[in-house]
């Protein structure tokens, strides 16, 4: 791992969002999980307080103070206002949300075993539930939509991974289920799509990762990876650009980037993956949770340390280089880069949910990592 060092800042936190009411602020209600909409102009936040909350989004200056918010700075790039609350719908903890690719659908998975998927009505911003999917044994820990929008997969401490079938054209109908995959021998942490393709990744806590593929009958495990890490798989993320390469973090607190294998010959539709960097974090002894990466090439990795790090990999010389790291309050459950309005933009936001209650946000300029300045650490207060 190479480190660039420089006196040029380029991650700072410019807000914060407090999920939790404040009358529970104090018992330890973590937030779980958090999901941006295509637009960036809505994300969704999810809890232990067993609510979904809905942020809007705005890069505008010098907002004041609504009471809902906390301005990390004077001058705060981008306000948060609470614009609805989702409740009483799920039982136990809600685990993960995430949006559909057209924005229409928000899914949200919870220890009560359920899926609910609700519908967003585009001029109130309101969410109606259409679709309450059961059949995990338990704890669901993750729900995901694929990037054609036709499959949902999930996935539980049941050990199973479910791949369902969306109904596209006709909200009436119920999602189908296509396949329950038992590949697993312990609890499932995370699924994640393909960016591209209709591939899916799971990883957990018997330390492997599994890629599936549709094969033209039903949904198969194209390649098992059985010691993936030497700790649970906490998360994983493809590069957004092109799918080549797969990040993956986990309890053993390494890095780990995966490397998509040469185009398959004619007639077959499946490349296999291969470790090309294993970076393990000398400095921490907690495990990571959470890893995403941009459009940008920014991976950002997060857990029980309360740092966030950034890194950017070298695809040539398959290297990891740490261009920052800033500290959140309390251990990181979550990360969420905000989708760019514009690809000449430079200005990236991120997301974290964590243990305090809150949703932070961070920004980071791109352009000091494309002119190849490096990064002083940040701390944020409590």
């Amino acid at each position: 791992m190479s480190t660039s060092a420089s006196s040029s800042k380029i991650a700072r936190h410019v807000s914060k969002a407090c999920h939790v009411d404040e009358q529970q602020l104090y018992l330890s209600e973590r937030v779980w999980a958090c999901a941006w909409h295509f637009s960036g102009n809505l994300i969704a936040s999810a809890g232990e307080d067993k609510t979904i909350k809905i942020w809007k989004c705005e890069e505008e200056e010098n907002k004041q103070n609504n009471g809902e918010i906390e301005a990390a700075s004077e001058v705060s790039p981008l306000s948060i206002s609470k614009i609805g609350t989702i409740r009483g719908d799920q039982t136990r903890s809600i685990r993960w949300v995430c949006f559909s690719p057209c924005g229409r659908f928000l899914a949200a998975a919870s220890f009560d075993a359920t899926i609910i998927i609700y519908e967003r009505n585009k001029s109130s911003n309101e969410f109606e539930e259409l679709h309450k999917l059961e059949g995990h044994e338990c704890e669901v820990k993750c729900c995901s939509f694929s990037i054609s929008g036709h499959y949902l997969a999930t996935c539980s401490r049941d050990k199973t991974v479910w791949i369902w079938k969306v109904p596209f054209e006709n909200d009436d109908e119920d999602y189908e289920v296509l396949s329950i995959l038992q590949q697993h021998t312990a609890d499932v942490k995370f699924v994640v799509w393909h960016p591209r393709e209709d591939i899916l990744v799971s990883g957990g806590y018997d330390c492997s990762i599994r890629f599936y593929i549709f094969d033209g009958d039903e949904w198969v495990t194209a390649q098992a990876i059985a010691d993936a890490h030497s700790e649970t798989v906490w998360s994983a993320t493809f590069d957004n650009l092109t799918g080549h390469h797969l990040a993956t973090v986990g309890g053993d607190k390494t890095i780990k980037i995966w490397s998509k294998e040469k185009r398959p010959e004619e007639g077959q539709s499946w490349c296999s993956w291969k470790i090309v960097v294993n970076l393990p974090i000398l400095e921490t002894r907690w495990p990571l949770y959470a890893v995403v990466w941009n459009c940008d090439g920014i991976i950002a990795v997060g857990g029980g340390d309360c740092l966030v790090r950034l890194f950017v990999f070298d695809v040539e010389n398959s290297a990891l280089s740490l261009l920052s790291s800033i500290r959140i309050p309390s251990e990181i459950n979550c990360l969420a880069w905000r989708p760019k309005q514009q690809s000449e933009q430079t200005t990236n936001y991120l997301a974290v949910a964590s243990d305090d209650g809150h949703l932070h946000f961070l920004q980071i300029d791109s352009q000091c990592i494309n002119d190849g300045f490096g990064a002083i650490n940040g701390n944020i207060g409590d």
